[in-house]
């Protein structure tokens, strides 16, 4: 296939799939452009459209760490620190050795737990008013 840009390429490698469905070789291409989209996109700053390749690229090969980490990546940005741990944990699953990413999974919990408490505190100390259809005295 030769093809001219990358949105080609993309939609000639969704064709291919399309004739032979769940074939590795053509997923593994799909998802490596869905993977450089999203990272040209988190280049960008435009993180919720780089979650969606990466997530993207998941789907079709869910075997590849560094597309779990660049999803991370992108929800951490996105203040998602929940989304974020799941995906470096199972970025940990698949490749335990990734020193970076046990970095990243620690700090993305301790930003979840900042996060948390920050809620809790403000709920604890909001002070306490009816609201108006609940206002009796007239």
């Amino acid at each position: 296939m030769c093809t001219s840009s990358p949105p080609q390429a993309l939609a000639d490698y969704h064709h291919a799939l399309e004739l032979l469905p769940g074939n590795g070789d053509i997923q593994s291409r799909v998802a490596l452009v869905h993977y450089q989209f999203g990272v040209e996109l988190f280049n960008r700053a435009l993180f919720d459209k780089a979650e969606l390749e990466f997530g993207n690229a998941i789907a079709q090969d869910a075997k590849v760490a560094a597309y779990y980490v660049r999803r991370g990546d992108a929800a951490r940005y996105l203040e998602k620190h929940q989304a974020a741990c799941a995906d470096y944990q199972q970025a940990l699953r698949l490749n335990p050795n990734d020193r970076d990413t046990h970095v990243n999974v620690t700090e993305a919990h301790n930003s979840f737990k900042k996060k948390n408490q920050r809620v809790q505190e403000l709920f604890r100390n909001r002070p306490v008013v009816p609201p108006p259809s609940m206002n009796t005295l007239k």
